[in-house]
């Protein structure tokens, strides 16, 4: 990909420059038909992938400071609920109120609601998100960017890869490829999580 020189000079990791250029390329310079169609297709693998998670394994962790297939759930639907907002307001031309909701952001208690219920939830969300999404056009203007928080691995002093969190605004059909992206991430995220309980047991 093509490294974007007006943020390089900036001093921002190449990581992150791609990261930025991902965005504008899949979801800024993207034909809406084609981006539309992929955000469907990421919920509902999310989606059947929840469905097939075995009963046992729903609210276990893996290992200690792991997060659970339910709260991985939990934080799609809260984060992606106040996203579906926020699109709403980019694609009416507002601005989004408040400050961008943390990366790591899940429900005060993740368990307080039981897997069924919480996957109608997940299915609710997507159904507004791709609601707020549909109601864009191709002469929606682009103009009105709100930030959202990114994070990358960076190779970090030891030469590990250390995640990095930072924020850069985007328009609204850049915020939709963001939060495609978002939930393919913790797609993968679930099947690593899967993959690990199956080699404990």
């Amino acid at each position: 990909m093509q490294v974007d020189t007006e943020f390089a000079i900036m001093g921002l990791y190449p990581e992150q420059i791609r990261a930025i250029d991902f965005l504008r390329l899949k979801g800024t310079q993207a034909a809406l038909p084609k981006l539309r169609e992929k955000l469907a297709k990421a919920f509902l693998t999310l989606e059947t992938l929840a469905d097939d998670v075995p009963p046992a394994w729903r609210a276990v962790r893996p290992r200690e400071g792991a997060w659970s297939v339910h709260e991985v759930i939990d934080h799609l639907v809260v984060t992606h609920a106040l996203a579906a907002g926020e699109l709403q307001e980019l694609i009416a031309g507002r601005l989004p109120k408040g400050e961008p909701f943390a990366p790591g952001l899940v429900s005060e208690d993740p368990f307080a609601v039981s897997w069924g219920a919480l996957l109608g939830q997940l299915r609710e969300v997507h159904r507004n998100f791709l609601d707020a999404a549909n109601a864009g056009t191709e002469d929606t203007a682009l103009d009105v960017r709100t930030p959202i928080v990114l994070v990358v691995k960076v190779p970090g002093e030891d030469g590990k890869p250390t995640p990095i969190a930072w924020r850069h605004d985007f328009d609204w059909k850049a915020y939709v490829q963001a939060f495609r992206y978002h939930t393919l991430e913790h797609v993968e995220q679930i099947k690593r999580i899967l993959a690990e309980l199956a080699e404990s047991n």
